[in-house]
């Protein structure tokens, strides 16, 4: 109950922090300390159920400085999200029951990579983030109408409950079970930014945490294009030394909320587990598999999940784009458990870009191939090619173009025998003369077919500028 007393007074508390100091024009710090003060003579009064004689404050005591640090923590504070992060939450979230579609899931993923586990629950009740950074995490376009489907996403999230089961007992007076909203309420700001009021109940499950919690990784999470497939990973790794957990079927449509669908078990597998466990191993280093117990004229009643973690570029199901990422890596001498780390982190097309950056702006620097690694890592980190490009490249040059250039070469290039390739291959070296860093990527090639030295991203990325040049492709 002092949960939710706390809660409510501190909304209270920045509500008249907000339209008092609003509607006075005030800036004045003491009567700001004043609001403070008596907000929080309010709370004490309700904690202790008793009526405390009003009396004069010592402005100076370390009670009082105290209590005006805490009212300050509640202001509002600039969420800035970190898909790269991995947060840990407690297992009974994982196993929680709700229904949230793709983008509403993926929206509360973001929001949770904004939390601290280190810190205190309360200073992330309050958070305002950008709707543009936050559409953009989810995978909305930024145009017109983006900031409508945000509403539409969060309105959504403070509507939708979600069950945590504490304690199950054949007694139903004996279990215990939380239900909450993911979202308390949301507040667009008028300036294209959006404050959110997280559930305190809710956020016990994220903070402080010592035992029985999982990892969350939110890029990796955010990457996949389905619900169950973020749910049946987040089971798997629950336990992710066990390699195999096993779940009854209604157990594990109860938790994917689909209690009502997927009578048939066939239908199950084709709809949900099939593209589930295909999602995973394409996107994640996770490799999975699974089996049931039906047999001929017997209905399935339980599903059992194998799984290991696996080398992507062993894995023939991981997305070209990210082997090509991961390989680019390697190959500037980026250490391999860093890469795969950077590959879990963060989407391909940003480390590809941030390749690509790196190598066309320092290759005539004569840089090693060390310094080019550490460079690259830092590059990826801080997105210097968004940052940089953005403001540095010509209008050509922007990721639109630069896709369109990709698929003319790799249309141009399509059809060409070893001959053919031998001379394009003559033809770029004989345009990097002076860029040796350039010549020595594509010497280390030397002993594979020309066909497949034209085909890798670092070859293309060096040949497409000359290519255009020359007007071989425009």
């Amino acid at each position: 109950m002092l949960e939710y007393i706390d809660f409510i007074f501190k909304e209270y508390i920045k509500y008249i922090i907000y339209i008092d100091l609003q509607k006075e024009k005030s800036k004045d710090t003491e009567t700001a300390l004043h609001i403070f003060r008596n907000c929080y003579i309010i709370i004490a009064r309700t904690k202790r159920g008793v009526i405390v004689p009003r009396r004069k404050q010592d402005t100076t005591s370390e009670e009082y400085l105290g209590n005006v640090q805490m009212a300050l923590d509640l202001l509002p504070r600039q969420a800035v999200v970190h898909p790269e992060k991995k947060v840990k939450v407690g297992n009974e979230f994982i196993t929680s029951q709700f229904k949230l579609n793709l983008l509403e899931i993926k929206a509360y993923l973001a929001i949770t990579s904004t939390y601290d586990s280190s810190d205190k629950p309360e200073n992330f009740y309050f958070m305002t983030f950008s709707g543009r950074d936050l559409a953009k995490t989810i995978g909305i376009g930024v145009e017109r109408g983006y900031f409508k489907e945000i509403e539409r996403i969060l309105t959504s999230l403070s509507q939708r409950f979600i069950k945590i089961q504490v304690r199950t007992d054949i007694d139903e007076e004996k279990e215990q079970w939380i239900k909450g909203h993911f979202i308390s309420s949301i507040e667009a700001k008028g300036d294209g930014s959006v404050e959110i009021v997280m559930d305190p109940k809710l956020m016990k499950y994220f903070f402080n945490i010592q035992d029985k919690y999982t990892f969350l990784e939110i890029q990796t999470l955010l990457s996949f294009s389905s619900v169950y497939s973020i749910r049946i990973f987040n089971l798997l790794k629950q336990f992710p030394k066990n390699r195999k957990r096993s779940f009854s079927v209604e157990e594990l449509k109860e938790m994917l909320f689909i209690q009502d669908k997927y009578k048939n078990f066939t239908d199950l597998k084709r709809y949900v587990l099939d593209p589930a466990v295909k999602d995973i191993n394409a996107v994640s280093t996770m490799q999975v598999t699974y089996d049931s117990d039906a047999k001929r004229g017997k209905k399935a009643t339980q599903v059992t999940f194998f799984y290991k973690e696996m080398d992507l570029l062993d894995n023939p199901e991981t997305d070209q784009k990210i082997k090509d990422a991961l390989n680019s890596l390697i190959f500037y001498n980026v250490d391999r458990k860093v890469s795969l780390d950077i590959i879990k982190k963060y989407k391909a097309d940003r480390i590809i870009r941030n390749i690509e950056y790196i190598i066309t702006t320092y290759p005539k620097k004569k840089k090693e191939k060390k310094e080019i690694a550490a460079l690259i890592i830092s590059a990826i980190k801080q997105d210097y090619a968004q940052q940089s490009w953005d403001v540095e490249q010509p209008k050509q040059e922007d990721e639109k173009t630069k896709n369109e250039l990709s698929k003319k070469y790799d249309k141009y290039i399509k059809k060409m025998d070893d001959e053919q390739a031998e001379n394009l291959i003559n033809l770029i070296n004989d345009n990097i003369q002076n860029d040796t860093f350039s010549k020595n990527i594509i010497n280390s090639f030397i002993s594979e077919a020309p066909t497949e030295i034209i085909k890798k991203f670092v070859f293309k990325n060096i040949a497409i500028p000359i290519l255009c040049e020359k007007k071989i492709i425009k």
